[in-house]
């Protein structure tokens, strides 16, 4: 892991602004990581990490204060990425269209979007990070 990466992970350890907050730390490997890109919809299989801060509180009168914590360690972490989007379902609820198509790449998200168009054209199944049937 890049020292930076340390170095941001351990920042936001020490300023973490609630007990039940946490930070997240994956090394998706084996399996996972020797599946062809192109075969299923889950992206970043090359990665090595997977860093995710997340803001966990009970009421609060400053909820945002939570929220810019893990922001921060977002916008820490995010140059040291390599590149590449954010894992589809660590997105936030309010993930805008193009964060959704983002995280799945170009290409899969076509594809994505033409099975929903044939099989959810409706669009029921929306209460996620949603692909828009059309």
């Amino acid at each position: 892991m890049p020292e930076g990466a340390i170095d941001a992970v351990m920042d936001a350890a020490d300023t973490m602004t609630s007990e039940h907050s946490a930070i997240l730390i994956e090394a998706p490997h084996g399996i996972a990581s020797r599946v062809a890109d192109a075969a299923t919809a889950y992206s970043q299989r090359d990665k090595r990490y997977n860093i995710s801060a997340l803001a966990i509180w009970e009421k609060d009168a400053n909820p945002q204060r939570h929220i810019q914590w893990a922001s921060h360690l977002a916008e820490q972490i995010e140059p040291l990425s390599g590149g590449g989007a954010a894992y589809v379902n660590y997105l936030n609820d309010d993930a805008s269209a193009a964060e959704v198509e983002d995280a799945y790449g170009g290409e899969k998200y076509r594809r994505l979007r033409t099975l929903k168009a044939k099989y959810d054209p409706q669009n029921v199944f929306r209460y996620n990070q949603n692909i828009s049937p059309g």
